[in-house]
């Protein structure tokens, strides 16, 4: 099988400078859960207090979603492949990639940020 593309990841965001190789090895000796902890304190931090009210518990399966849905994209040189990754039918991976705005990262522009930043605001209709 001829592999179409040669995205990554990790290069997309050691182009954008928010990784490296010192990075990537303190991050693989952490947990999914102490990452994910880390992560939120950190975001709670800069706000200076917790955010109540903030829909956390809601938000979780669309953000974890999220995460795998670009792993998936990284990982696959064709959405037929990552639809097969994550063991979905191509028509549910081509929802997907429209509903968390992700359709042109298997364009010619690949490493487009939102492809691998999430700093896109959190809406109702991705939190479904």
């Amino acid at each position: 099988m001829k592999k179409i593309n040669n995205y990554s990841f990790i290069k997309e965001l050691r182009k954008q400078n928010k990784s490296n190789d010192y990075f990537e090895i303190m991050l693989a000796n952490l947990s999914l859960e102490e990452l994910i902890a880390l992560k939120m304190e950190l975001a709670f931090k800069s706000f200076g207090m917790p955010m109540y009210g903030f829909p956390i518990w809601q938000s979780m399966p669309s953000l974890c979603r999220e995460a795998i849905l670009k792993y998936s994209i990284s990982i696959n040189p064709n959405k037929t492949l990552a639809a097969r990754y994550l063991g979905i039918k191509y028509i549910s991976f081509s929802k997907l990639l429209k509903k968390y705005n992700l359709q042109d990262c298997y364009s010619n522009k690949k490493g487009d940020e939102k492809c691998v930043s999430n700093n896109r605001s959190t809406t109702k209709e991705n939190l479904s």
